[in-house]
């Protein structure tokens, strides 16, 4: 679906209303635009829980990228050139801690630390491959509710630059992360084909 506006929310995912209590249905569905296109693309978001929360809210939110277009659309995008070469993108991370790895078209958000002592930051910021050779992208994202009411988070989106890191401090502490290092999925291998369908 291609996103015509000039809107700077490049980031829109809602409740999933279609989850029920203990199924493997992601918890967040929406949009993500990302900058220099006007190709919005699928995400879903699956939570995963620290332990060190403060309150209900998931330390961290993984998930998966779609394509955004249908089969014919893609082949006219692609016809003209061909498709680059997907590849894991590895961040460094502080303390000499192993490398973030974050595989083409997974998206990763950590619940921000920094927020209660600036509330104007994000109340989850992270990163998302969006595979073909593109960059790594940099997401920060803003909690409210829609029309009805329900959680929805939306943002901002832009291609991420060392800066940025420095910007947020420290990164999500190593006990934050999820336990497959950088791979949006949830730990149960179960969910892949859950995810495949989703998008």
């Amino acid at each position: 679906m291609a996103n015509t506006s000039d809107s700077p929310l490049r980031f829109r995912v809602f409740l999933n209303k279609s989850k029920e209590p203990g199924d493997k249905r992601p918890l967040l569905t929406g949009k993500l635009l990302p900058p220099g296109t006007t190709v919005e693309r699928n995400v879903s978001l699956w939570p995963h829980y620290t332990g060190k929360e403060n309150g209900n809210l998931p330390g961290v939110l993984t998930g998966r990228l779609g394509t955004g277009l249908s089969a014919d659309d893609q082949m006219a995008l692609y016809a003209n050139a061909a498709p680059q070469q997907d590849y894991t993108i590895e961040m460094a991370m502080k303390d000499n801690r192993e490398p973030m790895k974050i595989k083409p078209n997974d998206v990763v958000l950590f619940l921000n630390p920094n927020r209660e002592k600036n509330p104007k930051q994000p109340n989850y910021f992270g990163y998302a491959n969006p595979g073909n050779g593109e960059p790594l992208l940099s997401i920060g994202s803003w909690m409210g509710t829609d029309k009805q009411n329900d959680l929805m988070m939306t943002g901002d989106v832009q291609k991420w630059e060392p800066r940025m890191e420095k910007d947020m401090e420290a990164q999500a502490p190593a006990t934050e992360r999820p336990e497959r290092t950088g791979h949006a999925r949830v730990p149960d291998d179960d969910h892949e084909e859950e995810e495949e369908r989703a998008m």
